[in-house]
């Protein structure tokens, strides 16, 4: 007891020295831009991508963009509160990731930059999250006629002068007070504006704007750093910036602060991750015993299961002859003799899926921590108010060999979390799923998508998780990207993709191979525009009609009539109704009357 005691001490004195209570990041999340850098030209219409990942759905997200009005004039993409001010604020995220393109118009060349200043992320589960402000730099070309020709300083030209570069850093002595500056236009009818050329000790920032009547503007700055009375006159140094990969400016101080790291500063930050790796042990440890005692307990509710497996199997026999009977009776109302010899096949095949009192709970936290001191405190004085969420409740039911069922229910009824059980994806808090998951395939779109590569090495990343060979990817490649309609797209990066683009090609990847024995197809016959939704549902179709079981997820009650022979309504968790098509179909659509 008094080793426990003095575990649980240390832990708590290093959580209240070194962990100050704020709003973090949770771990997953990102936000950045389609690009790490802008290269446009002068008088364009042109676009910046905003793109936002969390690993779980999102209540409420919002951020703002920042930008400088007089380079970029808004178009579109957001709501404009104020200039060079853009608010972002979609609706809930069920999937917890979220992209979007704003559309403005270059009116001013120059070096200038774009940034998210503020995200706030809200959950159900009670994240709160803040992120660091995310920069992007843009370079906006001028035109010859909007171009300086040369900058003179007292009297001499800026030797290193170049009319396609906009930043320029010089050093002057103390005596100079007002720099007399001239400039020269290649435009001979453009006018030229100079602010205010005054300078003080230090750093001074000195804008030249050049304006053409025919093709625009353009901004040139001028960093003069002024020394002090103290420090020996220099003779007068020009000195451009040096270029980045994609056209913008790396500033003088920030390269010099990389190379000349604070030995303080580093000696802090080592110090800082060892006592953060201490404390994480000490919760590994705590976790761990936690974690015995809920392994005791599973064995419990282990035992308890199997004395009710074999009730669970009375009552899905119940249920799979009580849907035979009805069927059955149905069949005098058909005129069509041939399909009713149909029908009465599929009740004589043999049973390849038996889901038996299938119960799936998840935890969570009612009053989410807001820090690791908070949780660390939490668990020691075992205050974490922590209940389960039943997202399915005693699911019971059979499909026949070649039946195609459809799934319907509204969200967050627990549809898709009924499929990945099924699937092997998910292990069941109670009940047991009998069916041989080889012959399974699980249709779900964009598993294991990457946007930081190219659409082409996402095609054999994606095919490798659903399980294609590398020979099978290099045979049907072609197939796949004509079929996506992503021809000379291929090799740009997925995340400056629209999602409609995502979405074909990941529906294209995912149903390229020969149908399965047992085919379940999680909300994919909505895929793209109008004219892609023809071509994917023609092979959904067409899959389906080859003969395999298909298990069908839609909330479109008109498209399980049109494909399923039969249909499962599940609602909060718990199957509210399993039979013919029609009826099912039906009594969904009368309870969202």
């Amino acid at each position: 007891m008094k080793k426990r005691f003095s575990l649980k001490l240390i832990l708590l004195i290093l959580l209240l020295v070194f962990l100050p209570s704020k709003t973090v990041q949770a771990e997953g999340e990102t936000i950045a831009f389609g690009s790490e850098g802008y290269l446009w030209n002068l008088n364009e219409q042109v676009e910046v991508g905003i793109h936002f990942v969390a690993p779980y759905p999102v209540n409420q997200l919002e951020m703002l963009v920042t930008f400088e009005d007089r380079f970029l004039e808004f178009i579109a993409g957001g709501e404009l509160i104020e200039p060079g001010v853009v608010r972002l604020a979609p609706g809930p995220l069920f999937d917890g990731a979220y992209s979007t393109m704003l559309n403005f118009h270059t009116r001013m060349a120059g070096d200038t930059s774009i940034s998210i200043r503020y995200v706030n992320v809200h959950t159900d589960v009670g994240i709160n999250s803040e992120f660091p402000s995310v920069t992007s730099p843009i370079r906006i070309e001028a035109p010859e006629s909007s171009r300086l020709g040369g900058i003179h300083i007292n009297g001499y030209d800026l030797e290193q002068f170049d009319s396609a570069l906009f930043h320029y850093i010089i050093e002057v002595g103390y005596e100079i007070e007002m720099p007399e500056i001239g400039v020269t236009t290649i435009d001979p009818e453009a006018t030229v504006e100079i602010s205010d050329r005054n300078l003080s000790v230090g750093e001074n920032r000195i804008v030249i704007v050049v304006n053409s009547p025919v093709t625009g503007s353009a901004q040139y700055v001028l960093t003069i750093h002024r020394q002090e009375a103290s420090e020996t006159p220099i003779v007068e140094e020009e000195t451009v910036e040096e270029e980045t990969d994609f056209a913008g400016l790396t500033s003088e101080a920030s390269v010099i602060h990389e190379a000349n790291p604070s030995v303080a500063t580093r000696n802090q930050v080592i110090f800082t991750i060892v006592l953060l790796f201490l404390v994480l042990v000490l919760i590994a440890l705590f976790y761990l015993k936690m974690n015995f005692n809920r392994t005791r307990k599973k064995e419990e509710i282990r035992r308890r299961n199997e004395e009710r497996r074999l009730e669970r199997r009375r009552r899905s026999l119940q249920t799979s002859q009580d849907a035979n009977e009805y069927q059955k009776s149905s069949l005098d109302d058909y005129e069509d003799f041939d399909h009713i010899e149909d029908f009465r096949l599929v009740d004589e095949r043999k049973i390849v899926l038996q889901v038996e009192g299938i119960s799936m709970d998840f935890t969570r936290e009612k009053d989410e921590a807001s820090s690791l001191k908070e949780l660390a405190i939490r668990i020691i004085r075992r205050k974490r108010n922590i209940n389960k969420f039943r997202a399915l409740n005693d699911i019971t039911f059979s499909v026949k060999e070649g039946e195609v069922i459809g799934i319907i229910g509204t969200n967050g009824s627990g549809k898709s979390t009924l499929l990945k059980i099924i699937s092997g994806a998910l292990p069941p808090t109670e009940g047991s799923v009998v069916v041989d998951r080889d012959k399974i395939q699980l249709l779900t779109l964009g598993t294991g998508f990457d946007g930081e590569l190219t659409g082409r090495e996402n095609v054999y990343l994606n095919g490798a998780i659903i399980g294609y060979s590398k020979e099978f990817i290099d045979e049907k490649y072609d197939e796949i990207v004509e079929f996506a309609e992503l021809d000379g797209f291929m090799d740009e990066k997925v995340r400056n993709y629209s999602s409609g683009m995502v979405s074909r090609l990941a529906f294209s990847v995912a149903t390229i191979r020969d149908t399965p024995e047992i085919l379940i197809l999680d909300e994919v016959l909505s895929v793209g525009d109008a004219h892609f939704k023809v071509k994917s549902n023609a092979r959904i179709k067409k899959q389906i009609r080859s003969g395999s079981t298909v298990l069908i997820v839609s909330h479109s009650a008109s498209t399980i009539r049109e494909i399923c022979t039969s249909a499962i309504w599940i609602e909060k968790s718990k199957l509210m109704m399993y039979g013919d098509t029609a009826s099912v179909c039906a009594a969904y659509e009368r309870m969202n009357k």
